[in-house]
C-alpha cells in the first residue's frame, strides 16, 4: 500500500465519519494490517496524520489528517 492511498482513504474516513476519524485502533485491536500500520507511521512520523482520541474512553484511537495531509490527500496529481 502506498502513502497517498492511505492518505486519501484516512481523508475520505474523516469527511464521512464528520471530523471524528477513521477507526485505526478499539480496545487493544488495530484495525489495520501490519502492511499499513507501518505507513500509518511513517504518515504520522511526517505529520501528515494525527492520531486522535475523539471520546474520553482511551480505548478508541481515531485517525485524521492534519492541514498539510488533508491538502497533500486533495492534491490532483494524487492517485488512488
Amino acid at each position: 500500500m502506498e502513502e497517498n492511498d492511505l492518505l486519501l482513504k484516512i481523508d475520505i474516513g474523516q469527511e464521512i465519519n464528520f471530523s471524528r476519524g477513521i477507526l485505526y485502533d478499539f480496545k487493544g485491536h488495530l484495525r489495520f494490517s501490519e502492511e499499513e500500520n507501518e505507513v500509518i507511521r511513517c504518515l504520522v512520523d511526517k505529520k501528515l496524520v494525527k492520531i486522535d482520541y475523539p471520546y474520553t474512553i482511551r480505548s478508541i484511537r481515531t485517525l485524521l489528517t492534519t492541514r498539510e495531509g488533508k491538502a497533500k490527500a486533495n492534491n490532483p496529481t494524487n492517485t488512488r
